[in-house]
């Protein structure tokens, strides 16, 4: 449960309701939510470094076509707690289905171009754990070990990979999955769970599709909703190659 003075730094009130998902349970009072980050919740050994960091970046992010989970201040003045407890607010919201694309499409180039003044943390190119070393391969050479049951897709994806002009990267959210994506009638679709990546925008937004498509859903408009059209085209394509 949520310890006494977590409920103080962050002004907690009533009771405390557990949200499903996510590594380490999250909790919601109200319009707050609360976790305990621990040294991998963003996907990185450096987590605790880059949530800080991360919390001030975006609590000035103007929320125009998007929503998000906003980082709370504590009462100290820290984004996080000695002891892992970091708060951000709730997003309501049902999780993103197929059907959804058009307008999820839409809010998550609205996000990324909020996000494009953000410069890049190092500690972003140390990130050594599967999460970051997959992130890598996509983007370089064919892993040197591959487990034998894996071995002839990676080749096969490998053997589609084409060569294709820089792309500009920059601050992405690397974890858009369908949960991460939260549609609400009469709103645009909300994000939340941030993780930071740096790639192009293209990359974050192929994947849900790619969640979509994992969790047996079927939607027309998907592949090509998602692959965009023009010069947006080429991009995707970077994203996807490694994704079919």
């Amino acid at each position: 449960m949520v310890p006494e003075h977590v409920k103080t730094m962050f002004c907690l009130q009533g009771p405390a309701v557990q949200l499903h998902g996510g590594s380490r349970p999250a909790y919601q009072f109200g319009r707050v939510v609360v976790k305990q980050l621990h040294a991998r919740s963003l996907e990185t050994e450096h987590s605790l470094k880059l949530a800080p960091w991360l919390a001030g970046e975006l609590a000035s992010i103007e929320e125009k076509g998007f929503r998000f989970s906003r980082p709370i201040m504590a009462q100290n003045a820290n984004w996080l707690l000695e002891d892992g407890w970091a708060a951000w607010t709730f997003v309501e919201g049902r999780p993103a289905c197929g059907e959804d694309a058009p307008q999820v499409i839409e809010a998550m180039r609205a996000l990324h171009q909020a996000l494009e003044h953000i410069p890049k943390h190092p500690l972003l190119d140390q990130n050594t754990t599967a999460w970051g070393v997959a992130h890598r391969h996509c983007w370089a050479d064919r892993p040197e070990r591959v487990h034998p049951v894996l071995a002839g897709l990676v080749d096969e994806l490998y053997a589609r990979y084409k060569p294709l002009p820089l792309l500009p990267c920059q601050l992405i959210h690397g974890d858009l999955n369908a949960d991460n994506i939260c549609v609400l009638a009469g709103q645009p679709p909300g994000f939340i769970d941030f993780t930071p990546f740096w790639a192009p925008v293209d990359f974050a937004i192929v994947f849900p599709a790619i969640d979509f498509t994992m969790h047996g859903q079927t939607c027309a408009l998907c592949p090509l909703t998602f692959m965009g059209v023009g010069d947006r085209m080429e991009k995707s394509r970077t994203s996807l190659r490694f994704k079919k």
